[in-house]
């Protein structure tokens, strides 16, 4: 015990980290796969131009597919190998945690990031099943990490990297796609009142769609497809999809309040003063009230990208759900789990 008390508290963090990445980790020798799972295997398996006119037929981008059939080809059809597909992008996850979300926003922030994305119920399943969650997740994390980046600086390698990481995103899963589109419109909002975003946001959402208009048609003829004749019933209410984002009730009413909380503080709707008061109740003042001048800080932009990103990619669900027919299934909400997390 004394020895652990000697360590420090950057070793101990590390070392909370690797136990949390090794109790996913021995997961992967887990040989039994559901039907999904069955189907990923399968294309994993085929040969590339099979794969694309097999996923092509289905509702998914080929994206995870091509890692799945790489790690077929260097490790052969063993399950951990099929496993491996979701557990890197999840060690990424983890990595990037405790390197890049440590030094730029805080030990607690980095804490919660990789407890959050090791443990709730959510990520113990998509950490190491065979499915493109994971993936999506990482794509859409480094993208939010990418657009903070370019907020505070606006420096064009932090464009190359979110546009990469969003087309990542985009053929990885059709809503992770929905959920970096609200980057590039939060962009493209902030672009009318600073002129200095205007050729860059224009540039990365040309060579974006570009880039991504090889499989637009594809994703058109999918939701057309879908549209007549898809398998989900049931719509599930934004409670639920909240609730499988953060596993409880009680998690996803802190990650709402504290959010209402951020803004109103940011807007200076909110603020707390102290007095020299040694009564710890009456030492702190708290004013609500409506800002006289309301400005937006860079903070705030990034942090309003990310909710606006959550939430609409769930109104959009269900809103096509509604409409047309159910469409939204809460695991595919996964993709914004660490941003989530993160927030």
């Amino acid at each position: 015990m004394q020895i652990f008390n000697k360590i420090s508290i950057n070793s101990k963090f590390y070392i909370y980290a690797l136990v949390l990445f090794l109790l996913n980790f021995i997961r992967i020798f887990d040989e039994s796969f559901w039907g999904d799972e069955g189907f990923s295997i399968r294309l994993a398996k085929m040969g590339f131009s099979e794969m694309i006119n097999a996923t092509a037929k289905d509702v998914h981008p080929p994206l995870y597919y091509m890692l799945a059939q790489l790690l077929y080809k260097i490790f052969g059809n063993e399950g951990f190998a099929y496993h491996l597909s979701s557990i890197i992008p999840y060690a990424i996850i983890m990595i990037i945690a405790c390197t890049y979300v440590k030094r730029n926003f805080g030990f607690i922030c980095a804490l919660i990031l990789i407890t959050m994305s090791s443990l709730t119920n959510s990520a113990l399943t998509y950490n190491v099943e065979v499915r493109m969650y994971a993936l999506g997740a990482l794509f859409v994390l480094i993208a939010f990490l990418a657009l903070y980046e370019i907020i505070k600086h606006n420096h064009f390698n932090h464009w190359i990297i979110f546009v990469l990481s969003s087309l990542g995103a985009a053929y990885t899963h059709y809503y992770a796609l929905i959920s970096v589109a609200f980057f590039y419109l939060v962009m493209l909002l902030l672009s009318y009142s600073k002129k200095d975003y205007r050729k860059t946001t224009t540039l990365a959402c040309l060579i974006t769609i570009i880039a991504y208009l090889p499989w637009l048609i594809i994703l058109l003829k999918a939701f057309e497809r879908t549209a007549k004749n898809w398998w989900l019933k049931d719509i599930p209410s934004i409670s639920n999809c909240l609730k499988f984002i953060f596993s409880y009730n009680w998690l996803s009413a802190i990650f709402v309040i504290f959010t209402l909380i951020f803004f109103l503080y940011q807007i200076k709707g909110f603020y707390v003063t102290t007095s020299n008061n040694q009564n710890f109740l009456i030492k702190f003042d708290f004013h609500v009230g409506i800002p006289k001048k309301i400005t937006f800080s860079n903070e705030f932009i990034w942090i309003f990208a990310g909710i606006f990103s959550i939430f609409g990619t769930i109104a959009i669900g269900l809103t096509l759900s509604h409409l047309i027919r159910p469409f939204l299934v809460t695991r595919y909400l996964f993709p914004v789990s660490a941003m989530a997390y993160l927030i």
